[in-house]
Protein backbone atom coordinates (compact mmCIF):
# COMPACT_ATOMS: atom_id res chain seq x y z
CA UNK A 1 0.00 0.00 0.00
CA UNK A 2 2.93 2.35 0.77
CA UNK A 3 4.19 1.89 -3.16
CA UNK A 4 0.38 2.96 -4.13
CA UNK A 5 0.29 5.67 -1.90
CA UNK A 6 3.97 6.83 -3.32
CA UNK A 7 3.00 6.25 -6.89
CA UNK A 8 -0.65 8.45 -5.93
CA UNK A 9 1.56 11.08 -4.82
CA UNK A 10 4.14 11.03 -7.09
CA UNK A 11 0.87 11.37 -9.85
CA UNK A 12 -0.13 13.89 -7.91
CA UNK A 13 3.07 15.47 -7.85
CA UNK A 14 3.53 15.00 -11.65
CA UNK A 15 -0.36 16.02 -12.05
CA UNK A 16 0.81 19.71 -10.20
CA UNK A 17 3.65 20.03 -11.95
CA UNK A 18 1.97 19.38 -15.49
CA UNK A 19 -0.36 21.99 -14.09
CA UNK A 20 2.27 24.38 -13.14
CA UNK A 21 3.98 24.10 -16.69
CA UNK A 22 1.07 24.22 -18.24
CA UNK A 23 -0.16 27.50 -16.90
CA UNK A 24 3.63 28.79 -17.14
CA UNK A 25 3.11 27.58 -21.20
CA UNK A 26 -0.58 29.15 -21.39
CA UNK A 27 1.41 32.35 -19.37
CA UNK A 28 4.09 32.13 -22.20
CA UNK A 29 1.69 31.43 -24.91
CA UNK A 30 -0.33 34.65 -24.28
CA UNK A 31 2.61 36.31 -23.65
CA UNK A 32 3.76 35.42 -26.92
CA UNK A 33 0.59 35.95 -28.30
CA UNK A 34 0.45 39.48 -27.08
CA UNK A 35 3.57 40.27 -28.52
CA UNK A 36 2.45 38.90 -32.02
CA UNK A 37 -0.83 40.99 -31.82
CA UNK A 38 1.69 44.17 -30.95
CA UNK A 39 4.45 43.37 -33.74
CA UNK A 40 1.10 42.32 -35.90
CA UNK A 41 -0.63 45.98 -35.20
CA UNK A 42 2.64 47.26 -35.37
CA UNK A 43 3.21 46.03 -38.80
CA UNK A 44 -0.26 46.47 -39.86
CA UNK A 45 0.53 50.58 -39.17
CA UNK A 46 3.81 50.77 -40.71
CA UNK A 47 1.83 48.45 -43.86
CA UNK A 48 -0.66 51.29 -43.62
CA UNK A 49 2.02 53.99 -43.58
CA UNK A 50 4.04 52.96 -46.09
CA UNK A 51 0.74 52.05 -48.48
CA UNK A 52 -0.72 56.03 -47.40
CA UNK A 53 3.14 56.92 -48.73
CA UNK A 54 2.83 55.20 -51.55
CA UNK A 55 -0.81 56.15 -52.49
CA UNK A 56 0.19 59.85 -52.07
CA UNK A 57 3.07 59.52 -54.55
CA UNK A 58 1.31 57.60 -56.62
CA UNK A 59 -1.13 60.65 -56.75
CA UNK A 60 1.79 62.74 -57.07
CA UNK A 61 2.53 61.02 -59.98
CA UNK A 62 -0.44 60.51 -61.39
CA UNK A 63 -1.14 64.54 -61.04
CA UNK A 64 2.76 65.08 -62.78
CA UNK A 65 1.65 63.10 -65.38
CA UNK A 66 -1.76 64.35 -65.82
CA UNK A 67 0.02 67.95 -65.55
CA UNK A 68 2.69 66.85 -68.54
CA UNK A 69 -0.22 65.39 -70.81
CA UNK A 70 -1.63 68.40 -70.81
CA UNK A 71 1.43 70.09 -71.33
CA UNK A 72 1.54 67.93 -74.15
CA UNK A 73 -1.72 67.86 -75.81
CA UNK A 74 -1.59 72.05 -75.80
CA UNK A 75 1.94 71.49 -76.92
CA UNK A 76 0.54 69.70 -79.71
CA UNK A 77 -2.74 72.28 -79.74
CA UNK A 78 0.26 75.25 -80.54
CA UNK A 79 2.14 73.26 -83.01
CA UNK A 80 -0.48 72.60 -84.61
CA UNK A 81 -1.78 76.09 -84.88
CA UNK A 82 2.10 77.12 -85.84
CA UNK A 83 1.73 74.81 -88.76
CA UNK A 84 -1.48 76.08 -89.78
CA UNK A 85 0.03 79.16 -89.24
CA UNK A 86 2.98 78.62 -91.92
CA UNK A 87 0.68 76.70 -94.46
CA UNK A 88 -1.64 80.00 -94.26
CA UNK A 89 1.28 82.42 -94.49
CA UNK A 90 3.20 79.83 -97.31
CA UNK A 91 0.03 80.31 -99.05
CA UNK A 92 -0.50 84.11 -98.79
CA UNK A 93 3.34 84.67 -100.13
CA UNK A 94 2.62 82.20 -103.04
CA UNK A 95 -0.55 84.07 -103.70
CA UNK A 96 1.65 87.61 -103.36
CA UNK A 97 4.14 86.04 -105.48
CA UNK A 98 1.72 85.05 -108.49
CA UNK A 99 0.32 88.71 -107.69
CA UNK A 100 3.60 90.36 -108.07
CA UNK A 101 4.50 88.11 -111.30
CA UNK A 102 0.97 89.26 -112.76
CA UNK A 103 1.63 93.14 -112.25
CA UNK A 104 5.42 92.57 -113.36
CA UNK A 105 4.08 90.94 -116.56
CA UNK A 106 1.05 93.84 -116.62
CA UNK A 107 3.68 96.70 -115.76
CA UNK A 108 5.88 94.94 -119.21
CA UNK A 109 2.85 95.09 -121.19
CA UNK A 110 1.85 98.40 -120.38
CA UNK A 111 5.77 99.60 -120.87
CA UNK A 112 5.48 98.11 -124.43
CA UNK A 113 1.66 99.63 -125.13
CA UNK A 114 3.42 103.04 -123.71
CA UNK A 115 6.35 102.50 -126.51
CA UNK A 116 3.67 101.63 -129.32
CA UNK A 117 1.96 104.26 -128.42
CA UNK A 118 4.60 106.80 -128.25
CA UNK A 119 6.18 105.77 -131.68
CA UNK A 120 2.49 106.07 -133.17
CA UNK A 121 2.25 109.51 -131.63
CA UNK A 122 5.53 110.36 -133.42
CA UNK A 123 4.37 108.86 -136.86
CA UNK A 124 0.64 110.70 -136.41
CA UNK A 125 2.64 114.05 -135.20
CA UNK A 126 4.99 113.57 -138.36
CA UNK A 127 1.61 113.03 -140.36
CA UNK A 128 -0.28 116.05 -138.88
CA UNK A 129 2.88 117.90 -139.79
CA UNK A 130 2.58 116.68 -143.51
CA UNK A 131 -0.50 117.67 -143.38
CA UNK A 132 -0.25 121.21 -141.95
CA UNK A 133 2.68 121.54 -144.34
CA UNK A 134 -0.15 120.70 -147.28
CA UNK A 135 -2.74 122.23 -146.14
CA UNK A 136 -0.92 125.33 -145.82
CA UNK A 137 0.31 125.44 -149.60
CA UNK A 138 -3.47 124.19 -150.26
CA UNK A 139 -4.31 127.68 -148.96
CA UNK A 140 -2.15 129.36 -150.95
CA UNK A 141 -4.23 128.10 -154.22
CA UNK A 142 -6.71 130.08 -155.67
CA UNK A 143 -8.89 127.50 -156.34
CA UNK A 144 -11.54 127.15 -153.43
CA UNK A 145 -13.12 123.41 -154.99
CA UNK A 146 -9.71 122.28 -154.77
CA UNK A 147 -9.08 123.03 -151.40
CA UNK A 148 -12.46 121.89 -150.36
CA UNK A 149 -11.75 117.73 -152.37
CA UNK A 150 -8.23 118.08 -150.48
CA UNK A 151 -9.57 119.09 -147.30
CA UNK A 152 -11.97 116.10 -147.72
CA UNK A 153 -9.43 113.74 -148.16
CA UNK A 154 -7.16 114.76 -145.26
CA UNK A 155 -10.33 114.82 -143.08
CA UNK A 156 -10.44 111.28 -143.86
CA UNK A 157 -7.14 110.32 -143.39
CA UNK A 158 -6.70 112.13 -140.12
CA UNK A 159 -10.02 110.29 -139.08
CA UNK A 160 -8.96 106.99 -140.19
CA UNK A 161 -5.47 107.06 -138.76
CA UNK A 162 -6.85 108.84 -135.10
CA UNK A 163 -9.10 105.22 -134.92
CA UNK A 164 -5.98 103.14 -135.72
CA UNK A 165 -4.89 103.04 -132.10
CA UNK A 166 -3.30 99.75 -130.85
CA UNK A 167 -2.98 101.12 -127.63
CA UNK A 168 -6.84 101.71 -127.06
CA UNK A 169 -6.02 105.30 -126.20
CA UNK A 170 -7.94 108.11 -127.85
CA UNK A 171 -6.24 111.01 -129.33
CA UNK A 172 -7.13 114.29 -130.95
CA UNK A 173 -5.56 116.46 -132.82
CA UNK A 174 -5.88 119.85 -133.23
CA UNK A 175 -5.23 121.24 -136.97
CA UNK A 176 -4.39 125.33 -137.24
CA UNK A 177 -5.20 126.75 -140.73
Amino acid sequence: DKEAETKINNLIKEKFELKKIKDEELVMLSTSCDELKQENLKLNKELEKKTKLHEEEKNTQNMSISSTSQGIRSLKDEILSLQLTKYSLQKKIKDQDHQLQSECRARDDTSKQIEIFKKSTEEYKQQCEGVSKRLHHLSKLDNLESKKKNLLRILCFISFSASFNPSKIRTSFAIRF
